[in-house]
């Protein structure tokens, strides 16, 4: 049984390896999105993206990056203000930073 665990530890290390290595991707991805959002005023990319975001990074234990695209999620469902949201946005962009320097 050990070699099995120690199997899908490792296993579930080099996943959670490729995730955090596409981090920078899904950060140009979102600021695109954010970007995109505040021209056209079309916010669904941009709710698509922070959706898949606070899932994706939920599985991997990233907490943080987690809480916050699920909050901004639910700002842009409530219609928040652009300021508000883009509090969070930073703070969002911030906490990818801190995991791809790791």
């Amino acid at each position: 049984m050990d070699n099995l665990s120690d199997r899908a530890r490792e296993l579930l290390e080099k996943q959670r390896h490729r995730y955090l290595s596409s981090l920078p991707e899904k950060k140009a991805a979102l600021q695109e999105a954010w970007s995109q959002a505040a021209a056209s005023g079309h916010q669904t990319e941009l709710l698509e993206a922070v959706h898949k975001l606070a899932g994706s990074s939920g599985l991997h234990g990233l907490d943080v990056i987690q809480a916050l695209a699920a909050e901004i999620e639910q700002m842009i469902k409530e219609h928040a203000s652009r300021e508000d949201c883009e509090q969070r946005f930073d703070a969002l962009m911030a906490a990818i930073d801190v995991e791809t320097l790791d």
